[in-house]
């Protein structure tokens, strides 16, 4: 079930009634337990979009890692649309955690991405660039025509390695990236440049 409200106050009452206790953002969540959707739609759409990867994502792998999970999910807040082969094909755009990912990088607190890619949940919500990390590494790989060899990949080998972490690296390496340190301070100068 979707629930879209108009305002904070409805959104706050409804997510309340739903999952009985009070919403722990205010913009939206996908709650798996009550197998509903509820945001606040005056936010924006991209709301929508980001909760409804968490729906269907987890519903493909139960086990998907939260850096996949919330970076898939987070490429789409901010979306339109590119024809490809003459299909219309979602896209994510630059949002609003480009600047807060540049601010880390410009700090250099960011996260090595062989441990980014490897936490497990407490660790990457932990994190305080992981979301935007994890969203811009996805949007690199899009940017670069291999998000949807990321998603074979991982879906192929999730087996072996439910981390992601070798689909990941497999698919860099198919873009000539084999040194994953050089990698990273190449994709933060390419970030830094949006």
């Amino acid at each position: 079930t979707i629930f879209l409200l108009t305002d904070k106050a409805t959104y706050q009452a409804v997510a309340k009634a739903v999952s009985t206790t009070p919403p722990g953002t205010p913009y939206g969540y996908f709650s798996p337990a009550h197998n509903a959707m509820v945001m606040n739609i005056r936010t924006g759409g991209g709301t929508l979009v980001h909760e409804m990867f968490h729906a269907y994502g987890p519903a493909n792998d139960p086990t998907m890692p939260s850096w996949i999970n919330e970076g898939m999910a987070s490429l789409y807040e901010q979306c339109g649309t590119r024809k490809k082969n003459g299909k219309e094909q979602i896209i994510g755009r630059t949002n609003w955690r480009l600047a807060g990912l540049q601010k880390h990088i410009r700090a250099k607190t960011t996260v090595p991405f062989d441990k980014l890619c490897q936490t497990n949940d407490t660790q990457f919500y932990d994190t305080a660039s992981g979301y935007a990390q994890a969203r811009y590494l996805m949007y690199y790989l899009q940017e670069n025509h291999k998000l949807r060899a990321f998603w074979a990949d991982y879906l192929r080998t999730r087996a072996k390695d439910p981390t992601g972490w070798v689909a990941m690296k497999t698919t860099l390496a198919s873009l000539g990236h084999t040194d994953i340190p050089k990698f990273q301070t190449f994709w933060e100068a390419w970030v830094l440049k949006l």
